[in-house]
């Protein structure tokens, strides 16, 4: 069957979300560690337009697993009682989706594979050059040392490129700068998507952390208040209630790393031991776990449960 990119993201986010509970039910690691919460995630709409829209939309999610429900005003704000009424006219709810904190979800993992598998992690090393000789990368010359393995994997984010360049792949991916802010006077009982105002929101604890806005400004990290104050009133008109402490919130941003056709690169490169794991954009951590094994299944030459050249170099 041929799919469309939208259709091949979520083929791979179907068998992300397999992996992801393998994983966890291998590593014994705590779901309550990270926040882990299976609420699903609440498309909010404004107006019928709009509704209509998303709903002849879903029927393509629900194709490959993603089931849902469809909720009227009153039980949206039954469900979420912090959102702002008056903007509300309908939603769709993905009631299979999880969130979760990423970040204590890797900080976990991480502490697994030291335990496990006595995996070596070095921090605040600069890849500066890789140096090949017939088809395979030798070592990676950082800013403080020379790493020699058998195999290699570039999985950096918005600075894969300028590294693929360096072994003869002429790729781009895109920095897209988002913005971030974690608002603690309010509460979630599912993960929020705004589609309107591109702002997600995540349940995380006694928190709800929002994310959003695109800005192409390159490697630029930033904080610009134009785009602050359109992400700050973005996030009033849909919970009135954060005003009392908006002001003092701490919002920073962070670059997401996007490739001409939007999709995820995990591919064998022109070096035989070298791979490339990167390109996920606003998904790094829903697809995660399916790219994981993908590559792994790449490295060891293994028949792959998905098709790899979806997302090959």
């Amino acid at each position: 069957k041929i799919y469309d990119n939208y259709e091949k993201m979520l083929v791979l986010g179907s068998y992300s979300r397999a992996m992801l509970h393998g994983l966890l039910t291998d590593s014994k690691i705590s779901k309550q560690n990270f926040h882990y919460k299976k609420q699903g995630t609440l498309h909010i709409y404004r107006n019928k337009k709009s509704f209509a829209l998303a709903l002849q939309q879903a029927a393509t999610p629900s194709k490959f697993g993603y089931h849902y429900i469809v909720l009227n005003k009153e039980e949206i704000l039954a469900r979420e009682p912090h959102l702002q009424a008056e903007q509300i006219y309908a939603g769709i709810l993905f009631v299979d989706d999880e969130s979760g904190d990423a970040r204590l979800f890797a900080t976990e993992l991480k502490e697994h594979l030291q335990k496990k598998y006595a995996v070596k992690f070095i921090f605040n090393d600069k890849v500066n050059n890789i140096v090949t000789e017939n088809i395979k990368v030798i070592k990676f010359i950082t800013n403080k040392t020379e790493n020699k393995f058998d195999i290699f994997v570039i999985a950096c984010g918005v600075d894969s490129a300028e590294l693929l360049r360096q072994i003869g792949h002429k790729i781009t991916i895109c920095p897209v700068k988002g913005y971030s802010v974690e608002l603690k006077n309010i509460t979630l009982k599912s993960a929020l998507t705004d589609p309107l105002n591109k702002i997600v929101y995540s349940p995380l604890g006694d928190k709800v952390r929002a994310a959003g806005v695109a800005d192409f400004y390159g490697y630029d990290l930033n904080i610009h208040a134009q785009r602050q104050k359109f992400f700050m009133r973005s996030i009033l008109k849909t919970f009135p209630a954060t005003k009392l402490e908006i002001n003092d919130a701490k919002i920073w941003t962070g670059l997401r790393p996007v490739s001409k056709n939007s999709l995820p690169i995990i591919s064998r490169t022109k070096c035989s031991n070298c791979f490339v794991n990167t390109a996920h954009s606003t998904l790094g951590w829903t697809l995660a776990a399916a790219s994981g094994k993908l590559l792994r299944d790449l490295v060891d030459n293994n028949k792959t449960s998905i098709n790899d050249k979806y997302f090959s170099l």
